[in-house]
């Protein structure tokens, strides 16, 4: 299990499906990217940054653990500035075990489908000078 002690960075990419609707419905995929770290103010949690098409947004809630059934779960809140919330869950996939899958909800965007990676690397990976 990932804990806030063992975390120097946490790399993530990622995409998430949406539904557009219209005349036809089309279904879109968007690539994210970001990284996940001990909090500056609060060592005891971790926060992150994401990016993607529509913009850089924050992480909050992350959550790396197991859920009731012994699996493995993912999950934070993502927001843009001046937006509401993203709530995103993931498990991870049985067939592929480095893959996270699940979904996202939030009151804009509504609900759908995503999968990421996350890699733990250490703060030496970020160094130029390496």
């Amino acid at each position: 299990m990932i804990t806030v002690k063992s975390v120097n960075v946490i790399l993530i990419q990622g995409v998430f499906f949406f539904v557009q609707r219209g005349k036809k419905y089309l279904l879109r995929s968007y690539h994210f990217s970001g990284a996940i770290f001990p909090d500056a103010d609060n060592g005891e949690v971790l926060s992150g940054r994401l990016a993607d098409k529509f913009g850089e947004s924050k992480m909050t809630d992350i959550v790396f653990g197991e859920d009731g059934f012994g699996e493995k779960v993912f999950m934070f809140t993502k927001t843009y500035p001046g937006q509401p919330e993203i709530k995103y869950f993931f498990k991870k996939s049985s067939k592929h075990p480095d893959i996270w899958v699940g979904e996202y909800e939030g009151k804009k965007v509504g609900k759908g489908r995503a999968h990421c990676l996350a890699t733990t690397v250490t703060e030496d990976f970020l160094n130029p000078c390496l």
